[in-house]
């Protein structure tokens, strides 16, 4: 099992190496890089493990400058939401309180087909915002909304998390000027 993991995150990672690939990696970078000491927000948003990508990009962002912010941080608001509605209208609810005219979105997900990332991406996106993702399986759902994307070419969340994580780095290291 070990070393069937590690060669299929191998096998993705190997594909995003292509030059498609690097000009979407690129492409991402250097939208992100227009909001470095702007007053707009880049909001991120993501499900499980992705979510937990979502706090490891905001760490790199904001050393870039950039007001980056985890939609999901606030646990009292989210639980309230959550309390009141329900776990997809979290993300909803904050994208229509929080977005302004302007923000980004960067939405992460395993399958691209979170409903609660994909109301975000539709209320930040319909509001002139931009949209990146990083998604695997195919794109799924939240493809369509995306401005810029990488899918990762895996139907293996594993791999597809391994993949997000090195696209993350590799999004640091060009804010960086190091990539």
């Amino acid at each position: 099992m070990v070393s069937r993991h590690l060669t299929e995150t191998a096998q993705a990672i190997a594909a995003l190496r292509t030059p498609e690939q690097v000009a979407h990696i690129e492409a991402i970078a250097d939208g992100l890089r227009r909001y470095a000491g702007g007053e707009n927000i880049v909001w991120c948003v993501g499900n499980g493990g992705s979510q937990a990508a979502v706090q490891h990009l905001v760490l790199h962002l904001r050393e870039h400058s950039i007001r980056a912010f985890d939609m999901l941080a606030d646990n009292a608001m989210v639980t309230a939401i959550t309390n009141d509605n329900s776990f997809p209208d979290v993300t909803n609810s904050l994208a229509a309180r929080l977005g302004s005219t302007g923000d980004a979105l960067v939405v992460i997900s395993g399958s691209g087909n979170s409903i609660n990332t994909e109301l975000a991406a539709q209320q930040i996106g319909g509001r002139s915002g931009t949209v990146f993702g990083l998604l695997g399986m195919g794109g799924g759902k939240l493809l369509q909304y995306c401005d810029e994307a990488v899918v990762v070419p895996s139907d293996n969340y594993g791999p597809i998390e391994d993949c997000h994580l090195a696209v993350i780095h590799a999004i640091h290291a060009a804010l960086s000027g190091t990539a």
